[in-house]
């Protein structure tokens, strides 16, 4: 199974999410391993992990063109080339995703460490029928490759992308 990578930029310069009604915080439900968690939004527990770790108020969104100025280009590059990577690593571990649809449609949020290292990744699937199993496999899958993964971006200070990527099905 191929999978060709349509990144969609958005550049949501806020980031922002939604909150949900408080649940109790169990870190047992989070995939977290080599200092790379990974919270998927489908599941209550990890999405208030999320929200309770308030990562935006310490990590820029790099995809700002405010933020980056003169190095935006630079950035999108990066971005771009990270997806296409997971994209490929997908393909390089037989992973599908277990739907009907021709494009799978994932919104991501990534936080970096100032050396460009994955440290938090949150992530939410928009096909309805995916499965939570798959997500879950999605979830380990994204995980492996962040913890091997580095962008070529340093910065002084922790940093995020956001945005959604299309991933399509073979």
């Amino acid at each position: 199974m191929k999978y060709i990578l349509f990144p969609l930029l958005l550049f949501s310069f806020a980031c922002t999410d939604k909150k949900t009604e408080n649940k109790a915080l169990d870190s047992s439900n989070m995939l977290k391993t080599n200092n790379v968690a990974v919270y998927n939004f489908s599941d209550s527990i990890e999405f208030q992990q999320f929200i309770a770790l308030e990562l935006d108020k310490t990590h820029a969104n790099l995809l700002n063109p405010q933020v980056s100025k003169d190095s935006i280009n630079e950035v999108v590059a990066e971005w771009t080339k990270y997806h296409q990577s997971l994209g490929a690593h997908l393909a390089q571990n037989n992973f599908e995703w277990g739907v009907q649809d021709s494009l799978v449609k994932v919104f991501h949020k990534i936080y970096f460490t100032e050396g460009g290292q994955v440290k938090h990744h949150f992530f939410n699937v928009f096909n309805q029928d995916m499965s939570a199993e798959k997500k879950d496999e999605f979830s380990k899958q994204i995980k492996a490759f962040d913890e091997n993964v580095k962008l070529d971006l340093n910065r002084q200070s922790p940093f995020a992308q956001c945005g959604k990527a299309s991933y399509q099905n073979l």
